[in-house]
């Protein structure tokens, strides 16, 4: 059938394309210095949200010592009203199923919002609130825990993401992941850094006990 032959090359040919945009976002991350890296984050999803089509992509921290997940990047389509200022303090409850669901490793394709089951409720209707029509959310994992996720929203019309597309973007996820971690460690450093150099000031003024 030439049509199936048609939709498999068309197919195969976006995920080659997706392949290649996520290592162009790989090597921006391993070529930015430390106080480039936020625009990076920003500038990925701006590259993903624009190959995708979508209205809105995103990416969250879950910080369980708090009990929060957070909205720390966003980009819009031009037009699209940005979400992140409301979305910087969402506490963790049992009733965020979409999380669970991640924390078992599952991506997420919502290709219709007004359709997901009753269990989904009280998140339904927070998707509503902001116009979401359909979205897809990925894990970001480190050692074996979720520590974020990243989306994308279609607001303007309905759609659905290719699910044979889940392998290149868990693939984004892992660069996620690799980023925020580095950075976790070099602020770290930076911060013993300065601690030792104040701790050397304070020995040669006399001031140390």
């Amino acid at each position: 059938d030439i049509t199936e032959y048609w939709y498999a090359k068309k197919s195969l040919q976006k995920r080659y394309e997706l392949e290649n945009l996520i290592n162009r976002i790989s090597a921006k991350f391993v070529n930015a210095g430390y106080d480039q890296v936020d625009q990076v984050f920003r500038s990925s999803l701006k590259m993903l949200g624009e190959f995708e089509d979508a209205d809105r992509a995103y990416i969250f921290l879950v910080h369980e010592a708090i009990g929060e997940i957070e909205n720390v990047y966003e980009w819009t389509a031009e037009g699209i009203e940005p979400q992140i200022e409301y979305l910087k303090h969402i506490p963790i409850t049992d009733q965020n199923l979409t999380l669970e669901a991640m924390k078992g490793g599952q991506i997420l394709v919502v290709p219709d919002v007004d359709l997901m089951p009753d269990e989904f409720e009280i998140e339904k209707k927070i998707y509503q609130e902001q116009g979401i029509q359909s979205f897809v959310l990925i894990p970001i994992f480190s050692e074996n825990k979720l520590i974020g996720f990243f989306g994308m929203d279609a607001v303007r019309s309905k759609r659905d993401w290719n699910e044979k597309d889940e392998f290149v973007l868990r693939q984004l996820g892992d660069i996620y992941a690799g980023s925020f971690i580095n950075r976790a460690i070099k602020k770290r450093l930076e911060r013993n850094e300065n601690l030792l150099a104040s701790t050397e000031i304070l020995a040669k003024s006399g001031s140390w006990r």
